[in-house]
């Protein structure tokens, strides 16, 4: 399976959900590679804290390659695909050739989204780049989420944010699951390690690890049905 978490926008909590998905495909359903398109190779280094800590999960940096004239990383993705299990492509937060390029050739599309009016209305851009992506890959599907969502239970703005992502893109599903605003996401970067491999006495750990199953389920399960806008 090829996935690739992205979006316009940057600042969005990206990386972090993609070198999360990464391990957790890599350590409950066999090989898989995390292939970094950022120019800002945030992935790449927290790969190298992974590796100084003996933790395993191959990672490919892509980003001099296309800095260097790469026309399109799409048949190098195709390759690196055909030697594990999955892939999963960290692309920069911005429409770039990268982004575009991996949309081409993906199975799964992933969007964090901030709840804030300027992150939620940038789903109108992504819409726009996946729609020219599914002239070429018919067979995406396209999700989005809310990242870093308030702790404050009363709060509504997450929902808020959903119904904007479900009128502005209707053709990217939505999903209802969000992730919460939790150090723990933090602390597991500088060890290379995902945040369900930390210690559970840490604090905001359970919630972060229930955040992200219950996201992760609602996900997979939505693949499974075939449920895709």
């Amino acid at each position: 399976m090829k996935w690739l978490v992205g979006g316009t926008k940057g600042g969005i909590g990206k990386t972090t959900v993609a070198v999360n998905l990464a391990a957790n495909l890599a350590l409950n359903d066999g090989s898989t590679i995390l292939v970094d398109s950022d120019s800002q190779a945030h992935a790449t280094i927290w790969w190298r804290w992974r590796r100084e800590n003996q933790l395993r999960l191959p990672v490919v940096e892509l980003g001099q390659a296309v800095q260097t004239g790469t026309e399109s990383i799409a048949p190098l993705l195709n390759s690196y695909a055909r030697s594990a299990k999955h892939m999963v492509v960290d692309a920069g937060g911005r429409d770039s050739t990268e982004l575009r390029a991996a949309l081409r050739v993906v199975d799964v599309a992933i969007f964090p989204l901030l709840a804030k009016q300027f992150s939620v209305l940038s789903i109108q851009e992504v819409a726009k780049v996946v729609a020219v992506a599914r002239e070429y890959n018919p067979q995406l599907k396209c999700y989005a989420f809310i990242n870093e969502a308030s702790n404050n239970t009363n709060s509504q703005k997450a929902a808020k944010a959903q119904a904007v992502i479900d009128t502005f893109a209707p053709h990217i599903l939505t999903l209802r699951s969000v992730l919460h605003v939790i150090e723990a996401w933090d602390d597991c970067i500088p060890t290379g390690q995902a945040v369900f491999e930390l210690g559970m006495k840490r604090k905001g750990i359970r919630t972060a690890v229930d955040d992200f199953y219950t996201l992760l389920e609602e996900l997979l399960v939505a693949l499974e049905q075939g449920k895709a806008a």
